[in-house]
């Protein structure tokens, strides 16, 4: 990753981005709570995100991160 610039703005995650039409399709259910409270919008819409794009970031930044805490082997994507 870059260093300095956020995520949205990383060479790295557009890259990512431009792969995205071509992964499969998961189901994420929400805790009703969340949902009532909209809190997932609320926060896409201030990263100026759709819902699937920002889970996508979030569920790559875990295996960013795992990866580097050696939890998960280091591969090319």
């Amino acid at each position: 990753m870059q260093a300095g610039l956020p995520r949205w703005q990383n060479r790295e995650t557009s890259n990512r981005l431009q792969r995205m039409s071509y992964s499969q399709r998961i189901s994420v259910v929400l805790p009703t709570q969340a949902k009532k409270e909209k809190d997932l919008e609320k926060l896409c819409d201030i990263e100026k995100r759709s819902i699937s794009n920002f889970v996508y970031l979030l569920i790559q930044d875990a295996i960013d991160q795992a990866k580097t805490s050696s939890k998960l082997k280091l591969t090319d994507d």
